[in-house]
């Protein structure tokens, strides 16, 4: 918000699944603080950090794909966790551009679904779209684009007092 764009995870139902932050996490490992816009008009962030020509989002924890249940499990560690693909090798171990997997396997097919919508990451798209452009499209901007903004209580709750809402971006 704000840089201008809003960068979000978006199905192919056309919602917006998840709200794309500088920590979340890209196809090619990296975090999306890690990658740029080359111009203003370039379509997608690259990679400062590898070869990768598009931020691509993909879920950074478990609790993400359902899998709410493994970081409970001891000796458990959160950081070494990849979304998997049907190959069984994580988003990781697959080319960042062409999606193969130094298996074979000829490109990325989830074995998770979205828990907003129960569609698999390929029937997603990460999107940057400007103010103006979420507008023309009747999706929220500003404060109105903020978790739990349309739910007053809740996100007091959640976020209490106005730099706790403020830091969630």
């Amino acid at each position: 918000m704000e840089t201008g764009i809003y960068a979000v995870w978006r199905s192919s139902k056309g919602g917006d699944c998840t709200r794309i932050a500088p920590s979340a996490r890209c196809f090619c490992n990296h975090s999306y603080a890690d990658h740029f816009f080359v111009s203003p008009k370039a379509p997608y962030p690259i990679c400062k950090a590898c070869s990768c020509r598009a931020f691509a989002f993909v879920p950074s924890r478990p609790e993400e794909v359902g899998e709410w249940w493994l970081p409970r499990r001891k000796g458990f560690n959160v950081h070494t966790w990849r979304a998997k693909c049907r190959c069984g090798h994580g988003h990781d171990e697959h080319d960042p551009n062409a999606r193969r997997c130094r298996c074979g396997c000829s490109m990325f097919q989830s074995n998770f679904a979205c828990l907003v919508c129960d569609l698999k990451w390929e029937d997603h798209e990460t999107v940057f779209e400007s103010a103006t452009e979420r507008l023309m499209a009747g999706r929220p901007v500003g404060e109105d684009f903020r978790p739990l903004a349309d739910d007053s209580a809740i996100r007091e709750l959640v976020f209490p007092g106005e730099h706790g809402a403020a830091a969630v971006d």
